[in-house]
């Protein structure tokens, strides 16, 4: 004989975090005509914000939606802002890299393999870049006092971490 569940312990409906959900409706793929030929639109709703994306072609929009679905039918959390799968998300924006640590990170890599003439000649174009860098007017402009842009400054890889001037 089954047992009535309590309605405190009665299974909960999943809770997505602030800006994704999983409610998620896809509506059929719409014709539109433009001065440049037919164009193809994939229309979704994701809670109550509608987004759409049109394609050139209706194989294209067909695939689209067809990604949509499976996301949907996968229950798989959307984005609201943008109406995409976190799955299909763009990843978040990457950490900036300051010029003094990407060139450090460059000539590490590269100088055990290079002759002494190319060594020399890297040396320079990194001198050279470093002096038009300090000559544009950029609040990112980080090597103002920089003695980097003078040929008697060296570009070395000393197998230490080197620190920025």
């Amino acid at each position: 004989m089954a047992q009535r569940v309590p309605s405190g312990d009665a299974p909960r409906r999943r809770e997505a975090p602030a800006g994704v959900s999983y409610t998620v409706r896809v509506f059929s793929v719409r014709k539109r005509q433009r001065k440049r030929g037919p164009a193809y639109e994939v229309r979704w709703q994701v809670d109550t914000l509608r987004h759409g994306k049109t394609f050139a072609t209706r194989a294209l929009a067909d695939s689209f939606r067809a990604t949509l679905l499976a996301a949907a039918r996968g229950g798989e959390r959307f984005v609201g802002t943008t109406g995409l799968p976190v799955t299909a998300a763009p990843p978040p924006a990457r950490e900036l890299v300051s010029w003094w640590q990407w060139m450090i990170t460059y000539t590490d890599l590269k100088w055990p393999n290079l002759a002494p003439s190319s060594r020399r000649s890297t040396a320079e174009a990194l001198a050279s870049v470093t002096s038009a860098m300090r000559t544009m007017p950029s609040p990112r402009n980080q090597f103002a006092g920089s003695c980097l842009a003078s040929r008697s400054c060296a570009i070395m890889n000393t197998g230490t971490p080197m620190k920025a001037p």
